[in-house]
């Protein structure tokens, strides 16, 4: 369905559409389907493909948060198009909210509609580069550091399951339910250590994307930091990025040397190697063959080995990765400092830049509604302390896992 085989709503039909059953003195007109410019099509762009197809807007609708509005009618109902809050959406015009269900197809078909329009406009990657003045980036910090929570929190669900098993089963049957439930935990468990750092990782990288100086925003340098070590990367911001005002992190930081062991746990994990206390030796003592080990431990509250990773040894690689990423933002000038704070989390990060190069992040007074919170955050000390290691909740390390270890 194109664009233009949809057609204006009346002010007959939108009156209609409007009027409340008899008896009913109040209630809803209206709400969302898809909300926060759906297919990643900015506001501008889509006020221009439907202004250019339908004209002006056909209602005088402006609320506190929105400046345009378009009503659309289907065999099913009417169809809103409208911003909100910096975005557009595509929502419903009524007073019953079953028509919503109703018109989801449509809601569908119309967003469809609309990228293909917005898909013809072509702009190259030198006017990207020349011309650039923002943009919205999907934050890998707020994806992966949620899969991780998800992760948990299924592991925490099964853990439940297997403390409260009928206490009737007995023997083989019990034993091997109870094995195959804590080996599902324990690979929810290192999911969740691999999602955490990969958090980070997306941190990270969504500040060279947004504060990289111009200066090494070119290929040459690009290239060399996509493929810099995120060790080096969180040494080296302040060096390459603007908005700081200073290191962040020194290489002697007790919570550096404990992110540089984390980094490494990583690495052996995603590439499977062999660490040490994986492997035992067998080696002659005089006459007789002996299985000698060698342990790495357990440093900076968490385990080395990918088989025996805990509840808590997640937990407290999430607490060492929010330390830094808040010391990171804690040194970031006061200018923009604030309005990031509330914006590193969010799914997605608008960000746009004045003629100056500064960078700003549009927010709307709902942001700043969670304001206390951030600052009580940013104020969580960057030490190893008693509250890093003190463990959020029982330790749990599945049964299922000591045999592989």
């Amino acid at each position: 369905m194109k664009l233009k085989d949809f057609k204006l709503a009346s002010k007959n039909d939108i009156a209609k559409a409007r009027k409340f059953p008899d008896g009913k003195k109040g209630g809803r007109l209206g709400g969302g389907i898809l909300r926060g410019s759906p297919g990643g099509v900015h506001k501008l762009l889509a006020y221009k493909i439907i202004q250019e197809t339908f004209g002006p807007p056909n209602t005088d609708f402006v609320g506190e948060k929105s400046n345009w509005e378009w009503i659309l009618k289907t065999d099913k109902g009417l169809l809103s198009i409208y911003d909100y809050k910096g975005w557009w959406s595509i929502g419903y015009v009524g007073t019953d909210r079953n028509i919503k269900k109703e018109l989801i197809e449509y809601a569908s078909m119309l967003k469809d509609a609309i990228l293909e329009e917005a898909n013809k406009f072509k702009i190259t990657k030198k006017q990207i580069k020349d011309n650039k003045i923002g943009g919205i980036i999907t934050n890998p910090y707020s994806l992966f550091f949620n899969t991780a929570e998800h992760l948990l929190d299924e592991a925490q669900r099964i853990i439940t399951d297997i403390r409260n098993y009928n206490k009737d089963k007995k023997g083989s049957d019990l034993f091997t339910e109870e094995l195959n439930k804590s080996l599902i935990v324990g690979a929810l468990f290192r999911s969740a250590f691999v999602a955490s750092y990969l958090g980070f990782e997306g941190f990270i990288n969504v500040i060279y994307n947004i504060f990289l100086d111009s200066r090494y925003r070119n290929d040459i340098f690009e290239n060399k930091l996509k493929k810099e070590m995120i060790p080096i990367k969180l040494l080296e911001i302040d060096k390459y990025c603007n908005g700081f005002t200073g290191p962040v992190i020194l290489v002697e930081d007790e919570l550096f040397k404990a992110f540089q062991y984390l980094t490494n746990i990583r690495n052996d994990f995603v590439h499977a190697n062999i660490v040490k206390d994986m492997e035992s030796h067998l080696v002659i003592d005089k006459q007789y063959p002996i299985f000698a080990e060698e342990k790495t431990g357990k440093k900076y509250g968490i385990s080395y080995h990918p088989a025996i990773i805990s509840n808590l040894d997640v937990i407290r690689t999430r607490k060492l990765i929010e330390k830094i990423v808040i010391k990171i933002i804690n040194t970031l000038d006061k200018r923009i400092k604030m309005d990031f704070a509330i914006v590193h989390t969010h799914a997605r990060i608008f960000y746009i830049y004045n003629k100056k190069g500064q960078i700003f992040f549009p927010l709307e007074p709902d942001d700043y509604r969670c304001i206390e919170e951030i600052e009580e955050k940013l104020d969580l000390s960057p030490e190893l302390d008693d509250e890093y290691y003190n463990g959020d909740e029982e330790e749990y390390i599945p049964p299922g896992c000591k045999i592989l270890y």
